[in-house]
């Protein structure tokens, strides 16, 4: 599908389609109706024509109705209507109904036009119903007139036809992004459930070790400690794994923080419920960013700051961040990606930003 075809979709255009829009109809009834009364009619100047002449506006009337299926053979019928009458019943004032005609007609055929062979086919006949009208109905006096209200709508169509493309384009890529970002998001989760499984190993691995110190030392109650730690690691680790763990939110931040030893947490701004999948996200990158940031001596400081319109979080420890855990860094820049927010990794520090949509918000 071309973009202007895209484009005439979004605009609610048929493509293909035949059969008149609605309000076209009405139109050429009014259209007809306005030509009868000012063919017949008699100004004082000029003096009517007969109602034969008058009722065969109806020809230019009905060129109105192809205006959404083939505005382009309209604008033909308009100009064989114009010649009909002409020829028919000779020179009455037709151009109060055929120049306005042609205008619609004309705007309608060159906004759809999709290469230059119709837009030339268009220019043709816009100029040669203005010829009609110049010479058996205004004279050389109406030469600009014409001009400019018939080659102005033409202009004026292909201004609108950009704009249209534009338009289509403009959404094919929003579509597009909005596929990436579902791919991205799907990217993610993906790759925590590999983080997650690989936890596994380390837990087993760390527990184990912690069992076999204390039987080595004869302390029952540290095995004892250790193998209830393990379990309740492995738990949350395998709920994490199953999807059945509910999803977090910042107000658990203190206990995750908390867990961590010696880690401190600062909240500024006042704290607010937020859309679920930013605080879903915001507490994972902690998470993941408390597994790469160096705690040192002082130990790592987490700073969650509301904002208007972002929601900054900041870890502030030592070593070099990005290059700690590959894995864990992609992880964390993954969750961030998935909801539009931005990760700055720097030597002992992490910066990271997130859209601030109230929760229920669009």
């Amino acid at each position: 599908m071309t973009a202007l075809q895209s484009a005439k979709q979004a605009l609610g255009t048929p493509v293909g389609r035949w059969g008149p829009a609605a309000g076209d109809v009405p139109l050429a009834v009014l259209v007809a109706t306005l030509g009868f009364f000012m063919v017949t009619g008699d100004d004082g100047d000029t003096a009517g024509g007969s109602t034969a002449a008058g009722l065969g506006m109806t020809l230019v009337a009905l060129a109105l109705l192809a205006r959404r299926p083939a505005p382009l053979l309209g604008l033909a019928a308009l100009a064989l209507a114009d010649l009909v009458n002409i020829a028919a019943f000779g020179e009455h004032v037709r151009c109060g109904v055929v120049l306005p005609t042609a205008g619609y007609l004309g705007f309608a055929a060159a906004r759809r036009a999709e290469d230059r062979r119709e837009l030339a086919a268009i220019v043709g006949l816009m100029a040669a119903i203005g010829t009609l009208t110049v010479v058996f109905e205004l004279g050389a006096e109406g030469i600009l007139a014409c001009v400019l209200v018939l080659g102005g709508v033409v202009v004026g169509g292909r201004v609108v036809a950009r704009r249209d493309v534009a338009v289509a384009r403009l959404a094919d890529g929003t579509r597009a992004l909005e596929a990436q970002r579902e791919q991205t998001a799907r990217l993610a989760v993906e790759s925590e459930r590999v983080r997650i499984g690989g936890q596994v190993g380390r837990t087993v691995d760390e527990r184990l070790d912690g069992v076999l110190a204390g039987a080595r030392a004869g302390d029952f109650a540290a095995i004892e400690a250790d193998g209830r730690a393990g379990l309740a690691e492995m738990r949350r680790v395998v709920d994490g794994l199953q999807g059945t763990a509910p999803a977090p939110t910042l107000a658990q931040l203190d206990d995750l923080v908390a867990q961590r030893g010696a880690t401190t947490l600062a909240v500024e701004g006042e704290r607010r419920p937020l859309a679920p999948g930013v605080e879903v996200a915001a507490c994972r990158i902690v998470e993941l960013l408390l597994g790469v940031v160096d705690p040192g001596d002082a130990g790592v400081r987490v700073r969650v700051r509301y904002g208007a319109d972002e929601l900054a979080v900041e870890l502030d420890g030592r070593g070099d961040v990005a290059s700690s855990d590959p894995a864990l860094v992609a992880a964390a820049r993954e969750r961030v990606a998935a909801v539009g927010g931005s990760i700055d990794l720097r030597r002992g520090a992490a910066r990271v930003l997130l859209p601030a949509a109230a929760a229920g918000g669009a």
